[in-house]
């Protein structure tokens, strides 16, 4: 069979997402193109079409531009698939984390959608079962775990962690707990806040660090911050600077998520060796199974029992040394890749 030389995908937002940069450059460096699917030269001719977050078309469907550009997609979508171009979703999420539109719209848009797509990856073996319990018409379609890569090569600490500790200021000496990137109400940040506030834990600060998805989660957030002098907040964007060095300053990233498959930022955290916690759902139950020393896990709702616990196994000398990322090496994701193309574009071609 022919290698995979052009890649057409819904969105090359490379330099805001170091994920898609970092998927994508693995691939071109084993000979792949890549190109936009709004924006493809006529002369490309794709032998596959890749999806990661189909789900944005959702989004803001009240303006008549929006739901233009979403039956645009659908068509081309359908013109591919007219064409026997493999359609390959990568599922970071089997539904979208907030309510964009109706229920029927939405019930409509995944209904196409799955009948479109010819194959998916996964990054758990939970999250696909999580998708085909949801997206029942995916079970009968090929599909294959790629696990999320890590993020050693884009990691940058431009400052020493005592630098970035006196920065946010946490004293030598104290456990700094880590919450960082954009805040979505389905992070459970506010729940973070409560649960730090009940437990109180002594010798430890909390510092969230993001921009918020909306003003009234920020509202809600000023708010719930006020009166602790133990918990720092900056509402803002973080740089990828900022990022890395804040991450690396941390003894623990807590990530009390309510509903999760994949979690790039526990491969952010673990890619500059920090412990992680979040909930025994989705690829934290994997990571936690291949890294017990680096990844804690609690169920059910989080709470103070949860942090506490998380707290006392820091304490105890979890994560110490480096973890073992080779299993989430670009390369080697890149070739699995490359091979489940393979495998759909042979089934595509029979179908």
């Amino acid at each position: 069979m022919s290698p995979i030389k052009s890649l057409v995908t819904e969105t090359v937002d490379l330099k805001s997402n170091p994920y898609l940069k970092l998927f994508y450059g693995s691939l071109r460096a084993r000979g792949a193109e890549i190109y936009d699917i709004t924006d493809t030269p006529e002369t490309v001719v794709a032998d596959v079409v890749h999806l990661h977050w189909p789900e944005r078309f959702l989004r803001k469907l009240n303006k008549r531009q929006n739901k233009k550009a979403l039956l645009r997609f659908l068509f081309t979508l359908a013109n591919y698939k007219r064409r026997k171009i493999p359609i390959v979703w990568t599922v970071h999420n089997a539904l979208p984390h907030e309510k964009h539109a109706s229920r029927l719209s939405t019930a409509v848009f995944y209904r196409v959608l799955t009948y479109l797509v010819d194959g998916c990856l996964y990054m758990s073996e939970t999250g696909r079962s999580q998708c085909e319990s949801i997206h029942s018409a995916l079970a009968a379609k090929p599909s294959a775990v790629v696990p999320h890569g890590h993020y050693r090569d884009v990691v940058n600490c431009s400052q020493s962690a005592e630098e970035s500790r006196r920065q946010l200021g946490v004293g030598a000496g104290q456990c700094l707990i880590g919450h960082y990137g954009l805040i979505r109400g389905y992070k459970n940040t506010l729940q973070l806040i409560r649960v730090f506030n009940e437990l109180s834990p002594q010798n430890t600060v909390l510092v969230i660090a993001g921009r918020s998805w909306s003003k009234t989660l920020e509202g809600e957030i000023e708010r719930a911050v006020q009166g602790n002098d133990r918990i720092r907040y900056i509402n803002r964007a973080l740089d990828e600077d900022e990022m890395s060095n804040f991450v690396f300053a941390s003894d623990l990233i807590a990530l009390p998520y309510r509903r999760v498959s994949n979690s790039g930022a526990a491969l952010y955290a673990l890619s500059l060796n920090v412990p992680v916690l979040g909930p025994a759902q989705g690829a934290f139950l994997e990571l936690q199974e291949r890294h017990p020393d680096w990844v804690l896990t609690y169920e059910g709702e989080f709470s103070a029992q949860a942090l506490g616990d998380a707290l006392a196994w820091v304490g105890s000398g979890a994560g110490q040394g480096e973890v073992d990322l080779s299993a989430y090496d670009w390369d080697r994701l890149a070739g699995q890749t490359l091979e489940f193309y393979q495998r759909v574009k042979g089934s595509r071609s029979k179908g």
